[in-house]
């Protein structure tokens, strides 16, 4: 008896091996999505050392990493935009405790009957604006401030990186080749498959990019960060701002555990396969532990959060057993961080901008929408509702708009669904 508690209580070798690869891949990630979201690279760590320890302890699903999503991306621009850095950090600490309580009075099924054209026409909008403003960072540029704007000045901005001589500037070739290692990776390196290219590519396209003057990553020191962040917090005007804030926090309450309850879903379903033995997702304790971990990184300064397919994948592909993996590879951003900050400054943005690129064009997956319109042609024209929704508005009016025309379209079939157990529905990151 007692050895098999001990052996419980004791990360495997597979657990620390995977917690390294989650780590390496989680660096780049976590940086890019946190600066296209208008945040920091701070905040992007905070968020991935927090989704790691404190949300990897609490887990329902306990294979599931956590950290800032490219789902969110839209939405914490946008909040960022109209309510500040403040207004962010008391909607994400409002959204953690609106998802600790939905966790406690049991709700978590209720996010799985979403019907699945709408999640994907999210995905797809939040896809298209990523893809849209971080091109004018690939090639040199400030990201617009809408996708729109993005799309109708990208010529002007790459005449600029061209210049009248008509050669690539740096910074573009940078961003090029970072694309291109990501696109090559999974058939020149059959070996690390199980390793997403973001990582090669950031790597490569930092050494190549050190002789040249590149806009990079400007890192903080991550104590700094949370002790001013604790300091605005302590000063904010609470009861005005709550009100304030009350509907951006309910929008992120609604994707972000949208986004962890079916990532967390899609892992049982990728742990089966690889024949990893493990319980289902407690959906509810998931909901408590994003919800602890959101309200946590918020007041420490970093971002919302939600539980993300590629990192979770990455970690079950690299031998994870138990949740172990998933808090030490937390450990391990913060010992990093830490003992090498020096290396994240080194990062030119054109190469985490080329990571967010790819990400983005994944996410938009216009093939996946000409499937669904040949397959069932109410399904595509929820899709595509909610998709021109969302960038004709913002997220969270869009997200309604598409949730209205399936329950208009869709009330039959959605009243079966009510009768029956929810189907898993992967979420890409």
């Amino acid at each position: 008896m007692a050895t098999n508690i001990r052996k419980q209580l004791t990360p495997t070798k597979e657990d620390l091996v995977a917690s390294l690869v989650v780590c390496v891949v989680a660096i780049p990630l976590s940086l890019g999505i946190s600066m296209a979201s208008g945040g920091s690279a701070s905040a992007g760590l905070i968020t991935a050392v927090i989704g790691g320890f404190v949300v990897g302890i609490l887990s329902g699903a306990p294979l599931v990493v956590s950290g800032p999503a490219a789902g969110l991306t839209t939405l914490v621009f946008q909040i960022i935009q109209q309510y500040g850095l403040e207004g962010l950090a008391l909607a994400a600490m409002m959204c953690g405790f609106i998802q600790f309580l939905m966790g406690v009075f049991r709700m978590g099924k209720i996010f799985l009957f979403v019907p699945k054209p709408v999640l994907e026409g999210m995905l797809s909008a939040i896809g298209f604006v990523i893809l849209a403003g971080q091109s004018h960072v690939l090639i040199g540029s400030d990201a617009p401030k809408s996708a729109w704007r993005a799309i109708g000045s990208i010529g002007s901005s790459l005449n600029q990186a061209i210049g009248t001589s008509g050669v690539l500037n740096p910074v573009l070739l940078c961003g090029i080749l970072a694309i291109a290692v990501q696109v090559a990776w999974p058939k020149l390196a059959k070996k690390y498959s199980w390793l997403p290219g973001a990582l090669p590519a950031v790597a490569i396209a930092t050494l190549i990019s050190l002789p040249f003057d590149l806009p990079r990553v400007n890192f903080e020191p991550l104590l700094p960060v949370v002790e001013q962040q604790l300091s605005s917090l302590l000063s904010l005007a609470w009861m005005s701002r709550i009100l304030e804030c009350a509907a951006p926090a309910l929008a992120l309450a609604v994707v972000a555990s949208a986004e962890s309850l079916l990532t967390a879903r899609a892992i049982d379903t990728l742990a089966s396969q690889n024949n990893v033995s493990r319980p289902p997702a407690n959906l509810n304790r998931e909901l408590i532990a994003q919800g602890v971990g959101n309200t946590l990184s918020a007041a420490l300064g970093g971002l919302p959060m939600t539980g993300v397919i590629v990192r979770s994948a990455a970690n079950i592909n690299a031998g994870a057993k138990s949740r172990y993996s998933t808090v030490l590879h937390g450990l391990w951003i913060a010992v990093f961080v830490g003992l090498f900050p020096f290396l994240l400054a080194k990062i030119p943005l054109t190469a985490l901008a080329a990571v967010l690129v790819v990400t983005g064009f994944k996410l938009v997956n216009f093939m996946k929408f000409f499937e669904t319109m040949k397959h069932d042609a109410i399904d595509g024209l929820i899709w595509l509702t909610t998709f021109v929704a969302i960038l004709a508005t913002d997220l969270l009016k869009g997200l309604a708009v598409g949730i209205g025309i399936a329950l208009v379209l869709k009330s039959k079939q959605l009243l079966e669904r009510l009768r029956k157990p929810a189907a898993t529905d992967p979420v890409k990151e």
